[in-house]
């Protein structure tokens, strides 16, 4: 049969390319490390590169299949470095990813050619690892897809039969590329009718198809069948936008998605592309023409892809006649979103057109631009000639040195990976926690030796050193921590015992130091003296961040903070109060996330951090709701 030796080089040469080379640019070492790790972790070959000139070196000398880098090097941007790779039309899917979020940076990053923008610190490691693999998925699928069309139309048809099974596939192929140019192109999703059809204007004089909706009532059943729009603009004034485009996506996986604002929020714009927003254009910043461009551009990809699927699902209905375990292996060439698209085509007959007035490098070279029946034949040259063909033989991919496969069960593997990519979450931000936790203990000796220089008798100066013998512990135990950490090896909080209350009062002794006289501090302990399974040191150590928080929010007028312990069967409460202004509604989702701060010179990691460590103790820490003030509940097990 004609297909079926191609199509087992297909599926080779699949498995081949399956390696995908990354190159992650990023002048934090750590958080390179971090990247490198989860990629690797994917299976990826990976290069890393401290900033952009020498990042642009090694894409100049070696072929990658992804770029991840970070918006802020030292020299010039990660957005630039994209910018170049962009302006060499270099076929080089990018990824930024940015500490330092906000909607102009977000704009400017699609604007350059990136195709993903993460925000930093990396709460969640296997979202990003399925961003990542879901990106060169489809990079490789598209390399596959300009072999597979190179290979048809270079075909040799020597029978009459050949030369009929591929006119046949090439009428199928016109026909659908027809009602491709027939289908709604765009539409536009947005609460704000006058600037919905401002919008629908503009890209009307662009001769593209648009349609306006106001709400996600009307927009979402546009979004199925054949119908569907190819492009959809997602105002990100809607109520619940993320959520809109979450089921946008999950309706029509191949759908690309333009999440549109007009200064909205930086957490919006990233809820957005989370949510599976495949391109972001303020409209408050960026002239008309550049949603246009970038409309086309996405158009263009729509129209691409759901060819590059019905040539597939065209291949497999002749393959699974005669092989189907061939056929089977020829789908998997796609990647996973768009296996579903597949196969829905893959039960509707296809509609034969039959014309001697096209050839297939005219149908295959260019899925952008609709096709008219009356247009007049192409040179024979392929029209797939311009880019580069796919070697047949893709280069090697050299294992990273010092590497070897290891031998281990699929359950050991899996288990090994998951402890692994939980240690990678920390990573991310270890430098940062480690940072602000040395600063408490610090500031707490300074405070002592400040006050050793001032003590009026020896009995008082012996109870300044100890109290800065209390706070060298603290140092050391951290040491130990780091040293845990480096050594891979879980903290045991079963071997520890503390009694709550003596920790109160060292607390108590040390805040009161630097207690401002405006403040009062207040202990309501639990007679009973209880003892919980948890390091004193760590118990501490989040005491320390709640009442320090306690002190911020209570220190401009005069305020009032409690701690307060208590037995509650198995387990034992520690809590902080205060009566001080409390915590915004908005706030309160995302109290714990590393970096999240309202103080103008805070690092936003002492919920973080504490949170962390009652986890590790096997406990709990929670904020609780009140009419006044706040309070946070560390909850640990009683010993």
């Amino acid at each position: 049969m004609l297909f079926e030796d191609l199509a087992r080089g297909w599926v080779k040469l699949k498995a081949e390319l399956s390696h995908v080379r990354a190159l992650v640019v990023d002048d934090d070492e750590m958080v390179g490390t971090l990247l490198v790790n989860v990629l690797e972790l994917e299976g990826f070959t990976v290069e890393y590169q401290p900033n952009a000139e020498d990042g642009w070196r090694s894409i100049q000398s070696k072929p990658f299949d992804l770029l991840v880098v970070d918006k802020n090097l030292p020299g010039r941007s990660g957005v630039s470095l994209i910018a170049q790779v962009t302006a060499a039309k270099l076929d080089l899917p990018s990824v930024v990813t940015t500490g330092y979020a906000s909607i102009e940076s977000i704009a400017d990053a699609f604007q350059s050619g990136a195709c993903e923008y993460i925000a930093k610190p990396y709460d969640d490691v296997d979202s990003i690892a399925r961003r990542m693999r879901s990106i060169a998925d489809t990079h490789v699928a598209k390399l596959l897809y300009r072999r597979i069309a190179a290979d048809l139309q270079n075909v040799p048809t020597t029978t009459e039969a050949d030369r009929g099974a591929l006119d046949e596939l090439t009428g199928e192929l016109l026909a659908f590329k027809h009602s491709l140019a027939e289908r709604l192109a765009v539409l536009v999703v947005d609460p704000n009718l006058v600037r919905g059809r401002a919008v629908a204007e503009t890209l009307r004089e662009r001769r593209i198809f648009v349609k306006v909706a106001k709400n996600l009532d009307k927009g979402l059943p546009t979004m199925r069948g054949p119908e569907a729009p190819l492009v959809s603009i997602i105002s990100l004034a809607l109520r619940n936008p993320a959520t809109f485009i979450f089921e946008t996506r999950s309706a029509e996986p191949l759908s690309e998605i333009i999440a549109m604002c007009d200064q909205a929020t930086v957490t919006l714009a990233l809820s957005a592309l989370d949510a599976g927003a495949t391109d972001f254009v303020d409209v408050s910043l960026e002239h008309s023409v550049v949603l246009q461009a970038r409309t086309l551009r996405l158009l263009q990809l729509a129209r691409s892809q759901r060819l590059h699927v019905f040539l597939i699902s065209a291949l497999y209905r002749r393959l699974v006649k005669h092989d189907r375990a061939l056929a089977d292996s020829l789908v998997d060439i796609l990647p996973h979103e768009q296996r579903p698209y597949l196969r829905s085509l893959v039960t509707t007959p296809a509609k034969a057109v039959l014309t001697d007035k096209f050839r297939l490098a005219e149908i295959l070279g260019s899925a952008a631009e609709p096709v008219s029946p009356s247009a007049p034949a192409v040179s024979s040259a392929p029209a797939v000639s311009s880019a580069p063909a796919v070697p047949s033989t893709p280069p090697p991919v050299a294992r990273p040195p010092g590497r070897s496969p290891a031998v281990a069960t699929p359950q050991q593997s899996n288990d090994a990976q998951l402890q692994h990519r939980a240690r990678l979450v920390d990573l991310g931000t270890a430098a940062a926690e480690l940072a602000h936790e040395l600063r408490q203990p610090l500031a707490g000796l300074k405070a002592q030796a400040e006050h050793v220089l001032g003590a009026p008798n020896p009995k008082s100066m012996r109870e300044q050193v100890k109290h800065l013998l209390a706070h060298l512990e603290r140092l050391d135990d951290l040491a130990e921590r780091i040293g845990t950490y480096a050594r891979r090896e879980p903290t045991n909080a079963a071997d520890s015992r503390c009694l709550v209350n003596a920790v109160v009062e060292a607390t108590g002794e040390l805040v009161a130091l630097t207690l401002p006289d405006s403040v009062r501090l207040e202990k309501t302990l639990d007679p009973q003296g209880p003892r919980v399974h948890a390091a004193p040191v760590a118990v501490q150590q989040i005491l320390l961040n709640l009442v320090n928080n306690a002190i911020a929010a209570v220190s401009e007028t005069s305020g009032r903070i409690c701690i307060g312990t208590a037995r509650r069967g198995a387990w034992v409460e520690l809590t902080v109060e205060d009566d001080g202004p409390g915590v915004a509604p908005k706030m309160r989702e995302t109290l714990f996330l590393p970096f999240n701060t309202t103080k103008p010179q805070g690092a936003g990691l002492g919920l973080h951090i504490s949170k962390r460590l009652a986890m590790d103790a096997g406990g709990t820490l929670e904020f609780v709701a009140r009419e006044r003030g706040a309070c946070f509940r560390l909850r640990l097990p009683a010993a």
